[in-house]
């Protein structure tokens, strides 16, 4: 079994899931989680406050007991730029956006045009890195985007 957890100083994810968001796995499942995280400007000009742990309690497989694992999540942690995150990341952002757009979430976020429009998804999928439109999946689900928004 695992089970995961993070843990924020001040825990508010934008009132829309618990502060203290916790989920159990057994053998065979996975799951995947993306949060945006908006961070405060830092006291004291460190850049290396701790910002959250993330805690991972597993058993192992045919195990007894439990085991916990925790680790700090500090300012650093943090990428400065889009481009700069790793690719798998960039994806998931720019499909996690799309699907906020189809089903109209308010916190649909992107730009220039009309926050919930595909045009704002095409304008920051500009903003990954080109190697990610070598993955046939991802040129693929583009592909789908561009379609979609020369519908409305």
């Amino acid at each position: 079994m695992l089970d995961y957890r993070l843990i924020g100083h001040e825990p508010k994810l934008g009132g829309v899931l618990p502060a203290d968001p916790q989920a159990d796995f057994h053998a065979g499942r996975s799951a995947t989680a993306l949060y945006e995280v908006w961070l405060r400007p830092a006291t004291g000009g460190s850049g290396g406050d701790e910002v959250a742990t993330a805690e991972l309690t597993f058993t192992e497989p045919g195990g007894e007991k439990a085991q916990t694992v925790s680790r700090s999540v500090h300012r650093r942690d943090f990428g400065s730029k889009f481009v700069a995150a790793p690719l798998s990341l960039q994806e998931a952002i720019i499909v996690a956006q799309a699907a906020e757009v189809l089903r109209r979430s308010p916190f649909a976020r992107v730009r220039p045009d009309d926050p919930r429009s595909m045009a704002g998804v095409l304008a920051q999928a500009k903003h990954v890195d080109t190697e990610l439109y070598s993955r046939p999946s991802f040129a693929r689900f583009m592909s789908l985007v561009e379609q979609a928004e020369g519908v409305k």
